[in-house]
């Protein structure tokens, strides 16, 4: 999500091909499907599941983190900005007419020049997913011409209604 901001947008659009689905005003702590292991030891090895079942799981994890991980730093720094940006707000109305300390002047360009060397700015983010799973456990190996146009169907339901994205909550 980084190389989004190197573009300095306004506004950055999430779409995510994995259901999510927001959990009051904090996004969930995973997206990846629950798993039952009642699996995991079924057959006469000891499992049903084999080393290429545990490999694709590895990277739904892996993946899933990456992505939740680089939307809530990017929502963090946006908390941030905001809070500094108000803080400042806060002392210029205490100050009124008068000229702020030179210190106070000094410190509050540095911070604000501080996101500019960091790259940090505000930017609106809007996060869109699937609120369902789409054929077994919403495999991304799963090709079903059915299925495709089921999510395309479902994606167009959740772009066209603001109050189904995942952010932000309304």
């Amino acid at each position: 999500m980084a190389s989004a901001f190197d573009a300095h947008p306004d506004e950055i659009y999430v779409l995510l091909t994995s259901r999510m689905i927001r959990e009051g005003y904090e996004l969930p702590a995973s997206c990846v499907a629950e798993d039952s292991y009642k699996k995991w030891d079924d057959n006469w090895l000891g499992t049903k599941v084999g080393g290429l079942d545990v490999l694709k799981r590895t990277l739904e994890i892996l993946t899933d983190e990456i992505y939740l991980d680089d939307i809530r730093g990017a929502l963090h720094w946006n908390e941030v900005i905001k809070a500094v940006e108000k803080g400042i707000k806060t002392i210029t109305r205490v100050y009124r007419s008068k000229q702020l300390p030179k210190n106070i002047e000094i410190t509050i360009e540095e911070l604000r020049q501080s996101f500019v060397r960091a790259k940090k700015r505000y930017v609106l983010i809007y996060v869109l997913a699937p609120r369902q799973w789409y054929g077994e456990r919403n495999d991304s190996t799963e090709f079903s011409p059915r299925l495709i146009e089921e999510a395309i169907r479902h994606g167009q339901e959740i772009a066209s209604d603001p109050d189904l994205w995942v952010w932000p909550p309304r």
